[in-house]
């Protein structure tokens, strides 16, 4: 379907229609790009990764898995240009979020697969290059096969059987891939221990439903964890064999359950799900911010023990049940981990209350149809079920005084706080300080951090480049520290020579000098 006119629009503003989906879009960030990366279907790799299907693994080049999970998703790739860091950033900076923007639009995409080879070498000053021109030329870097015109879909079924067709006439083009047959050796992923602060949870496993999709390898979209020797912790892979101390079983899943967590100690080491602490009953937080586990002091946490180790869970029978149903007069205990496997419900708020299936809180002004479809995922939600379907109602409109009610799969909206932090907000009117209180109290825990994209190591390091990116450059040769940022984006460095400016502050690159920005300043 070509794009009318009247439809493109001049600024980047975030688009909310219903059918932004059905554009080619980044699957892990939703961000609309020239330059897709496709991860074709892989007969060993049959587990949902970070809540993608193994035949949606479509990414903006920001997004594609690191070098290590993509030779574990795929043993035999060998060097592929997936693999090419310097690449992969040079297609970088072309991402927007509405997808009628006039600049790119209509503009055909670039697919690149595993297959993909490059006609000519990236130069190595291509990052001196001003946005437009670096975009002309890495794309003179792929040949006529990875071009697929930017249509509207009918919807993400579609867009896989395009994708796939596409990806099967690349790898035909290129022919027998010499890549694959030169296996590279992939050691055993040793277990992931880095220092862990607070609200620093981003989800490291996958996000299936199912306890087998949550005991398989680790996420590919494994971000770094910033160190904070602060708190004295370290986090733990999905992998590790340990059991938990509050818990006493060994499953693991970030998103469901918390990171997994160890605490050194001078005679032991205490480890635990960080959720099975944040709900523990009888586990009372005493400490400060920096002492114990997160505020709650060792000693606290076994001296516990004696009030919860005997109870047994009401849903796998087996002991050390630290979680009790605040409803009065239910005398339930079960597992932190049971719970969420039985519709239990835990408010992140407060002293963290929990509800067992029967008695958790269903404030749901309706059900939703079996066909209901997740407003994030675009997938269906399936049977109504008041804990696992997580329903949203957004203020009045003006114009029509209507409320509109969202429905989502809970977990969908819990990766999306993990991702967001800070920024966690509607998906549909994007009010934030009400709707984070009410995820909060509809068993969504949102972390007080920033936003995972801001986190991801060097993720502005092109900000604090060192070499000016006027052309001509008046000061060429000479190392300054007179380098400034543009204030709208705070890239583009230049000397202010370079840039005509006196003021650091009146510096407005070329790329933000539109009417979008002009009105901003």
């Amino acid at each position: 379907m070509e794009i009318p006119d009247e439809f493109l629009v001049d600024a980047d503003s975030f688009y909310v229609g219903i059918d932004r989906l059905q554009y080619l879009s980044c699957r892990s960030c939703s961000r609309f790009t020239p330059f897709l990366v496709y991860l074709p279907p892989n007969d060993g790799n049959q587990h949902v990764v970070f809540g993608l299907q193994k035949d949606q693994l479509l990414f903006c080049p920001g997004c594609v898995p690191r070098r290590q999970h993509l030779l574990q998703m795929y043993p035999l790739l060998g060097e592929s240009v997936l693999c090419d860091n310097a690449l992969l950033a040079a297609l970088q900076g072309f991402e927007y979020s509405n997808p009628f923007y006039r600049k790119y639009a209509r503009m055909a995409r670039t697919l690149v697969t595993v297959e993909t080879r490059l006609d000519g070498e990236l130069p190595a000053d291509s990052f001196c290059l001003a946005v437009d021109a670096r975009f002309e030329l890495v794309r003179r870097l792929f040949g006529g096969v990875h071009t697929l015109e930017n249509w509207k879909y009918s919807g993400l079924q579609e867009i896989g059987t395009v994708l796939a067709a596409k990806a099967a006439e690349i790898r035909q083009f290129y022919g027998e891939n010499q890549l694959m047959k030169s296996p590279v050796r992939v050691e055993a992923c040793p277990v992931v221990e880095e220092i862990w602060e607070e609200g620093e949870m981003e989800p490291l496993v996958d996000v299936g439903s199912s306890q087998e999709g949550s005991e398989t390898l680790n996420a590919t979209l494994q971000p770094y964890i910033a160190v904070d020797k602060r708190f004295n912790l370290t986090v733990l892979s999905s992998k590790s064999p340990y059991s938990c101390g509050i818990c006493l079983l060994t499953e693991k899943d970030v998103l469901r359950f918390g990171e997994f967590i160890e605490k050194q100690q001078k005679k032991d080491i205490f480890r635990c799900h960080y959720f099975c602490l944040l709900t523990g009953t009888y586990i009372v937080q005493n400490g400060r911010e920096t002492s114990g586990v997160l505020g709650f002091l060792v000693n606290d946490i076994y001296s516990s023990f004696k009030r919860y180790r005997q109870n047994k869970c009401c849903y796998c029978g087996q002991l050390s049940a630290a979680v009790v149903c605040v409803e009065p007069g239910c005398e339930r205990s079960f597992h932190y981990i049971c719970g969420v496997k039985n519709n239990c419900l835990t408010q992140f708020s407060g002293p963290n209350p929990s509800y067992c299936h029967e008695h958790a809180p269903n404030d749901h002004p309706e059900c939703h149809s079996e066909n209901q479809t997740c407003w994030i995922c675009c997938e269906e939600i399936g049977p109504y079920n008041p804990v696992a379907s997580f329903c949203s109602v957004c203020p009045p409109e003006h114009e029509t005084g209507k409320t509109e009610i969202g429905w989502y799969h809970r977990m969908c909206v819990q990766k999306f706080a993990f991702q967001a932090g800070y920024y966690f907000k509607c998906p549909n009117c994007f009010e934030m300080n009400e709707f984070t209180e009410y995820a909060r109290m509809h068993g969504i825990f949102v972390p007080m951090r920033d936003a995972s994209w801001e986190r991801e190591k060097y993720a502005f390091k092109d900000i604090h480049l060192s070499k000016c990116s006027a052309e001509g450059c008046k000061v060429s040769g000479k190392k300054s520290k007179q380098l400034v940022g543009c204030k709208a984006c705070g890239g583009a460095t230049m000397h202010m020579t370079c840039a005509g400016v006196d003021d650091p502050s009146e510096y407005v690159c070329p790329d933000c000098m539109d009417a979008t920005f002009i009105k901003l300043f």
